[in-house]
């Protein structure tokens, strides 16, 4: 297994990223989180067990931020499994 260098990791990223960006927004049910979602000027990270919504809790914090007026492309962020480690 060769890792992907640095050069073509930040290309699979900003592929990603245009892809994302490009695709509607799916539907969901939005859920409603108690506490602190977002701090300035810092990531949000989500961990979890499989299958708890985590991919569906991004979507809806990214569709609150372009309702918000973040342009969508700002707004969009692709979690790379495979691809991110060298596995196609």
């Amino acid at each position: 297994m060769n890792p992907l260098s640095t050069s073509r990791l930040k290309q699979v990223y900003r592929e990603q990223l245009a892809d994302s960006a490009r695709r509607p927004l799916p539907r969901f049910t939005h859920r409603r989180i108690h506490g602190r979602v977002r701090m300035p000027r810092k990531a949000t990270a989500v961990v979890g067990m499989r299958r708890v919504g985590k991919t569906t809790f991004l979507q809806q914090l990214r569709a609150e931020r372009i309702a918000g007026g973040v342009p969508k492309g700002a707004a969009s962020i692709r979690v790379l499994r495979g691809r991110a480690a060298g596995r196609a």
